[in-house]
């Protein structure tokens, strides 16, 4: 009897052990542990040649942890004809390129990476996004979205000129001709200016919507390079033109140090001694001293003194004059020297 009641459940025991292995099996969902947090400062930069997209490599993972590594990035792209665009929606985007993680020189990932686009066509509008993978299916949500509309850019400014002053220099240029296609420019230009410490590495400065700009924060005796950029505006986009030509400046200190104060003069023996308060300019370089007699209205450079002394002696009296009139000027380290005003004079009776 036994016998035949297990013959009979045997089947249902049998199916109930087979069912579970017969489910669809699905992808394993990565943990968010390894999981990039998405890049939130995706920005651009356009020129003539096209758009160069930049963002800084994730470091933490979704839940708030170190991320080991990334691995590389995908650049999502969208264009459409900028009559076309309309604000507000759906953006259909293509995966458009995949950028390597880079290393720097010391074997570690770069903080940031970049990718530039040279695909681009006037009249349309570009969408970018960037995804981050740290491996195999470990990919993050979209980036934060750049958008701008392509328009031919302008040409390049011309006939730039540095022109130094003391701690700035003043450039000047004129407005591109054409854009670069050579046809008229209708849109309002500003510019953009770039300096660098040589002729090939350059950094943006700042922009102007005038042909002039004054750079106030050089330092005296460097060389300064110089190119400027024009930007169109159109449709809320900004565009870069052509690079001018490079031109450089070095500023000069003409700035002189203040005159010496409280000259007074005394007889030494068979001489004169002229005294004077120091002067307390940083870039001091020393002193000259000057005379005159009452019969000539313009002083004669008697001597040079360093700046460490503030007394200087007259061996070579001349003969005849009654009366004698001393003053001091200071000058400063430049090349040529700055010189101060004269000193207000003092003055001595040889003899009666």
């Amino acid at each position: 009897m036994k016998h035949g009641f297990y013959r009979r459940i045997f089947p249902f025991l049998l199916l109930l052990l087979v069912l579970p292995a017969c489910g669809r099996k699905t992808l394993p969902v990565p943990p968010q542990s390894v999981l990039p947090v998405p890049v939130n400062d995706l920005r651009y930069q356009l020129d003539e040649k096209g758009v160069t997209l930049f963002w800084s490599r994730p470091t933490s993972s979704e839940t708030g942890g170190k991320l080991a590594a990334v691995d590389h990035y995908e650049i999502l792209k969208a264009a459409v004809r900028d009559e076309d665009h309309c604000p507000g929606c759906p953006v259909v985007y293509e995966k458009f390129a995949r950028v390597e993680s880079e290393l720097d020189g010391r074997g570690n990932q770069k903080k940031s990476a970049q990718f530039f686009d040279s695909g681009l066509q006037p009249g349309h509008r570009y969408h970018y996004k960037v995804r981050t993978s740290s491996g195999w299916r470990l990919e993050s949500r979209d980036s934060n979205i750049i958008s701008f509309v392509w328009t031919t850019p302008a040409g390049a400014p011309e006939n730039l000129l540095v022109t130094a002053g003391d701690s700035h220099l003043l450039l000047s240029w004129s407005p591109p001709a054409k854009a670069l296609d050579g046809t008229e420019i209708n849109s309002p230009l500003s510019y953009a200016v770039y300096r660098g410490n040589n002729e090939e590495n350059f950094k943006f400065l700042g922009s102007t919507e005038s042909t002039t700009y004054t750079d106030a924060s050089v330092e005296n005796s460097r060389k300064y390079f110089y190119r400027i950029r024009a930007q169109s505006t159109a449709n809320d986009t900004k565009a870069a033109g052509a690079a001018s030509a490079i031109a450089w400046g070095v500023p000069k200190d003409q700035t002189p140090p203040a005159p010496p104060l409280a000259i007074t003069v005394v007889k030494w023996e068979n001489s004169n001694r002229i005294f004077w308060e120091a002067v307390t300019d940083k870039d001091l370089a020393g002193y000259r001293i000057y005379r005159r007699d009452a019969s000539s209205p313009v002083p004669k450079l008697i001597g040079n003194i360093p700046s460490n002394a503030i007394m200087f002696t007259d061996n070579t009296l001349p003969k005849g004059p009654a009366k004698l009139y001393y003053s001091v000027t200071a000058f400063d380290r430049a090349s040529p020297a700055n010189e101060s005003v004269f000193s207000n004079e003092a003055e001595i009776i040889l003899h009666e």
